[in-house]
C-alpha cells in the first residue's frame, strides 16, 4: 500500500493544459515503481513508539515565607437565599468571619447569578471581616468562556452593590477574574471591605471564597517554597529507531506551541539507555508559570533518506501539568509543592 512520503516514479508523456498547466495524458499508460526501500523505513518507523516523564528537579535551596493563615468564608447560591432566574436584593449575610455581606443576584443553574444590566447586581461586605487577601472563584460551566468578574477594594464600608456601578464608592478595582482563564485573585495591599461584580453580562460562581487576615493569634504561618528551580522533561522513543537501516539522519522531534525543534545524535543531545533513546528538554524555571505548565508538549521519531524526512504516526502529546498530575497520583512521587500549586490554580483537579 503506498502511503504518504513514499517515494514513487511515474512513467508517462507529459503534455499543458490549456497552454500552461503540465498534466499527464490521459490516453497513455503509467507504471508507478514503489521505492521499497522507503516502504520499508516507513513500515519500521511507525512501529516506534514515543514516550515523555517527568526529569524535574529542583536546584535552588528553599526559604521560609509568612502567608496569611486568615479565615475563609465560602459563599454559594444558599448564602445569597435567592432561587430562580429572577434577581432580589439580600443583606445581612455572614458565613465565618466577621464579615456581613449584602448583594444582589438570581439562583439560576443552582449558583451564584450575576449580570451587569441595571447596574445593581453584585455582592459587598458591609462589615469588615479584617483585611482581604484573597479570593476564589469556582465557576459554573453555564458561563460563557471570557465573562470576567471585577473586584474592587477600600476601607470604608459598602451600603449595596449598586456602589459597586458608581466611581465615588466603587473603590479600586483590584483585578479581574476571567472564565476560561483564571479562578482567583491574590489581592495586593491592605483594604477592609471588598465587593464584586460582573464587568459585562450574565455569570454563573458555584461558589466565592474571600480570605480574611483577622489579625487573630495565628494568622500567620510558614510555608517552605521554592524558587528559581530548574525544570526538564525526558522526550523519548524506543531504542529500535536506531535499527532501522539505509537512513542518513535519526531523530526525536518535539513540537510545542505550533515550533518545532529536532534532535539527532549528530549534535550529541540525546542519551541511549536500555530500551529507549532520549533528549532532556530543559524549561527552565516554570514553577510559576501557568502557560508553560499547561503547555502541550508533543514527541515523535523521524529519520531521513534522500532529502525526505518520515516522522512516525505514533507519538505522545502531554502537558507538565497533566505530567504532574500522574506522578503524584498513580506514581507516588513526591512533587507536592507543584501539584498543590498546579490545584489552588485550578488546572488540574484532584483524584483520577
Amino acid at each position: 500500500d503506498l502511503t504518504s512520503g513514499t517515494k514513487i516514479t511515474v512513467t508517462g508523456t507529459l503534455v499543458n493544459y490549456n497552454g500552461n498547466t503540465p498534466e499527464f495524458n490521459a490516453e497513455c499508460t503509467y507504471t508507478i515503481v514503489v521505492d521499497e526501500t522507503a516502504a520499508a523505513i516507513r513500515t519500521a518507523l511507525n512501529e516506534v513508539n514515543a514516550y515523555m516523564s517527568l526529569a524535574y528537579k529542583y536546584t535552588a535551596t528553599s526559604k521560609t515565607v509568612d502567608v496569611p493563615a486568615g479565615v475563609t468564608d465560602t459563599l454559594n447560591r444558599a448564602t445569597t437565599g435567592v432561587t430562580g432566574t429572577s434577581y432580589a436584593s439580600w443583606s445581612g449575610k455572614t458565613v465565618t468571619s466577621n464579615a456581613v455581606y449584602a448583594g444582589q443576584s438570581a439562583g439560576g443553574n443552582d449558583s451564584i447569578q450575576l449580570r451587569s444590566s441595571n447596574s445593581n447586581s453584585g455582592i459587598v461586605t458591609t462589615v469588615s471581616g479584617g483585611k482581604a487577601k484573597a479570593i476564589s472563584v469556582e465557576w459554573n460551566s453555564n458561563t460563557t468562556s471570557g465573562r470576567t468578574l471585577n473586584v474592587y477594594g477600600k476601607n470604608t464600608a459598602y451600603s449595596a452593590a449598586t456602589d459597586l456601578y458608581k466611581t465615588d464608592t466603587q473603590g479600586e478595582l483590584l483585578g479581574t477574574i476571567v472564565y476560561g482563564t483564571s479562578t482567583e485573585l491574590t489581592i495586593d495591599g491592605d483594604y477592609e471591605y471588598i465587593g464584586f461584580r460582573s464587568n459585562s453580562s450574565a455569570m454563573y460562581l458555584t461558589k466565592v471564597q474571600i480570605t480574611w487576615d483577622d489579625g487573630s493569634e495565628g494568622s500567620t504561618k510558614t510555608e517552605t517554597v521554592l524558587e528559581n528551580s530548574e525544570f526538564r522533561i525526558r522526550c523519548g522513543v524506543d531504542a529500535k529507531l536506531l535499527d532501522i537501516a539505509d537512513v542518513e539522519e535519526f531523530g526525536i522531534r518535539v513540537t510545542a506551541n505550533d515550533k518545532t525543534k529536532e534532535y539527532t545524535d549528530e549534535a550529541g543531545s540525546w542519551t541511549v539507555e536500555g530500551d529507549y533513546v532520549y533528549v532532556i528538554v530543559s524549561l527552565g524555571d516554570i514553577v510559576n508559570d501557568d502557560e508553560k505548565l499547561m503547555t502541550d508538549f508533543t514527541v515523535q521519531a523521524y529519520v531521513k533518506m534522500d532529502d525526505i524526512t518520515y516522522v512516525s504516526e505514533l507519538s505522545k502529546t502531554y502537558s507538565v501539568a497533566n505530567m504532574v498530575k500522574e506522578y503524584k497520583e498513580e506514581k507516588g512521587l513526591v512533587v507536592d509543592h507543584l501539584y498543590n500549586y498546579l490545584l489552588g490554580k485550578g488546572i488540574i483537579e484532584e483524584g483520577a
